[in-house]
C-alpha cells in the first residue's frame, strides 16, 4: 500500500510557510535530473517524518518541531516519477479572472513554533540552492479559532479527521495511489469593505452564520453565496470534497487568505474556481453567476501541484 506524505495530515499547526520554487534547469539532461533528486532528498532530511513506517497519523502536531510536504508541478513529476502518473495530472487551470502563476516546486513547512518553522524553512532553501530559486514564500497563521480574517470559521466543509486520508488520496490500484492533487493560491481581502456590512449581509454572502458556522437554510440561501458556489456534486449527486488547509496572512498593509486544498483529482479545483466566477466548460458552472465573495477578495496567484505518496517519492529519489 502506498503511504501518503504524512506532513499533509499533521493537524492544528499554527505557523505556516509556503515556499514555491522555480528550477534553474529545464531537466533536459541526466545531470539536471540527478541534481534535482539529490536536492529533494536533502529537503526531506530537513524535517522528521511523523509516525512509524507504513502508518499515516492524522493527529495534532506537537508543541515543537516542524513538518513538511512536497508538491511538484505536473511537468516536473512526470520527469522523475518511476511509476505511472495520474491521467488527469494538470497544471493550474486557465480560467478568466483567475491569475495563473504555475511554479515548479512547492514545499509546505508548518509547525507550532515559529522558530522551528523558520529554521526548517532555511534548511529547505539551503537544500535546493543551485537547483531551484525561491520565487514566493508567503507565511500564514491561525487566526483565533481557525477563522478567516473576515471572522468566519474556515474549513467547515472538511472531511472528519476519521475519514482522512481516505477521502482525499488517490486509492490503491490507481496510478498515483497514495498521492494527492494540491492547489496553492493567495487571495487578498478588502476587509474594510466587507466588515462595514452588517453581519446578516456578511452571512448571506458566505452562506453560513458568523458565530458558529451553521449553514443557512436552503430556502434562504442565495445562489451567489460562497457555499452555493463551492459545494460541488458529482454526476451521482455526491459531494466532491476537498481537504482545506488554508491559513490567513496579513499585516497593517495587506491581508488575505492562503488557500490550500487537497483532492484525489484535479477537476474539482477547476470546477470550484469556474463556479466562483460563473464560467467554465461545464454547463453547470458556466451560468454567469459570481460568488459574491469575489467582490471583497481577489486571487493574485495560483499554482497546482501533485503531492506524490511518500512511497513513490522515495522510489523516485532513490
Amino acid at each position: 500500500m502506498a503511504v501518503p506524505q504524512q506532513g499533509v495530515f499533521v493537524l492544528e499547526t499554527r505557523a505556516h510557510r509556503h515556499l514555491e520554487f522555480q528550477l534553474t534547469d529545464a531537466l533536459e539532461t541526466d545531470a539536471a535530473l540527478t541534481a534535482l533528486r539529490a536536492a529533494l532528498r536533502r529537503v526531506m532530511e530537513s524535517a522528521p517524518r511523523t509516525g512509524a513506517a507504513g502508518e499515516v497519523r492524522v493527529a495534532p502536531a506537537g508543541p515543537s518541531g516542524a513538518v513538511i510536504a512536497i508538491g511538484l508541478a505536473p511537468r516536473v513529476w512526470k520527469r522523475i516519477a518511476v511509476s505511472d502518473v495520474p491521467a488527469d495530472l494538470s497544471e493550474f487551470p486557465d480560467i478568466a479572472g483567475v491569475p495563473r502563476q504555475q511554479h515548479d516546486l512547492w514545499v509546505w513547512v508548518h509547525g507550532n513554533d515559529d522558530g522551528d518553522v523558520f529554521d526548517t524553512e532555511r534548511s529547505v532553501c539551503a537544500a535546493l540552492d543551485g537547483v531551484a530559486s525561491l520565487v514566493a514564500a508567503p507565511s500564514g497563521f491561525v487566526y483565533h479559532d481557525s477563522r478567516d480574517l473576515s471572522g468566519f470559521i474556515d474549513g467547515t466543509e472538511n472531511p472528519d479527521p476519521a475519514e482522512l486520508p481516505a477521502a482525499v488520496v488517490i486509492p490503491d490500484g490507481m496510478a498515483g495511489a497514495g498521492g494527492m492533487h494540491a492547489i496553492v493560491q493567495r487571495w487578498v481581502h478588502n476587509l474594510d469593505a466587507f466588515l462595514q456590512l452588517d453581519v446578516r449581509e456578511q452571512e448571506l454572502i458566505i452562506g453560513r452564520t458568523k458565530p458558529d458556522s451553521v449553514q443557512i437554510a436552503p430556502e434562504v440561501q442565495l445562489p451567489t453565496a460562497h457555499v452555493s458556489r463551492v459545494v460541488i456534486n458529482d454526476d451521482a449527486g455526491e459531494e466532491m470534497q476537498l481537504f482545506r488547509r488554508s491559513v490567513p496572512f496579513g499585516n497593517a498593509q495587506e491581508a488575505g487568505l492562503l488557500f490550500i486544498g487537497f483532492s484525489p483529482d484535479s477537476i474539482r479545483f477547476e470546477r470550484m474556481l469556474a463556479r466562483m466566477f460563473g464560467v467554465g466548460t461545464d454547463p453547470r458552472d458556466d451560468d454567469g453567476i459570481h460568488d459574491r465573495i469575489t467582490e471583497f477578495s481577489s486571487p493574485v496567484s495560483g499554482s497546482e501541484y501533485f503531492v506524490p505518496s511518500q512511497t513513490e517519492l522515495d522510489a523516485a529519489l532513490s
